[in-house]
């Protein structure tokens, strides 16, 4: 299995093959919140489950509204969850899961690590050189494209680092979530 073929949770911790059931659930259930269900919830209109979730609860005789139920439960879930994690590892999680663009070279080198890359960019080049419409993120993923470009980014130490913040911040999530005792997303 090629690292394309895993997921982030799976590249960011190691695991055994009936872990990484696991992992793949918890990578669907984190995009799920941090590209859709989150800002579903502030507004009162989760409606859309993540795809394995949705096709086990479409069974169900009223699956509109056992899917509508069941969204705002595991969004409520998730955000819970994450309260309860220590606050260095929910924004990991977050910049982690959020979607953006970056720079195709960024996102060549870190794949899946890139956000938490871009961060640690930005923890050690506070104030890259930037325009009035490019925010702090942008402008530190162009810093590292720079940087790459000249082979002066030492992107093996960021990966790493980003792969070790990834880890301890998806295992932190895995322990506050299995707590409460609600299965996850995709295991059935």
């Amino acid at each position: 299995m090629s690292r394309r073929d895993l997921t982030l949770a799976e590249q960011a911790v190691t695991a055994n093959e009936p872990g990484r059931a696991l992992l793949r659930a918890i990578d669907q259930e984190l995009e799920w919140y941090f590209s859709y269900a989150e800002g579903a919830k502030r507004v009162g209109n989760v409606t859309l489950l993540p795809t394995a979730e949705a096709a086990r609860v479409g069974k169900a005789p009223d699956s509109e509204a056992a899917t509508t139920r069941r969204a705002l439960e595991l969004a409520t879930t998730v955000q819970v969850t994450l309260g309860a994690v220590p606050t260095r590892c929910a924004g990991v999680l977050r910049a982690a899961y959020t979607p953006r663009r970056w720079p195709s070279a960024v996102t060549r080198e870190f794949e899946g690590f890139t956000a938490i890359a871009v961060r640690l960019v930005c923890s050690a080049h506070p104030w890259p050189e930037r325009t009035s419409h490019d925010g702090l993120e942008h402008a530190a993923a162009r810093h590292l494209e720079r940087l790459l470009a000249r082979d002066s980014a030492r992107p093996a130490v960021l990966r790493k680092t980003a792969r070790r913040l990834t880890g301890n911040a998806i295992e932190a999530y895995v322990k506050a979530r299995t707590k409460g005792g609600a299965p996850f997303v995709g295991i059935f």
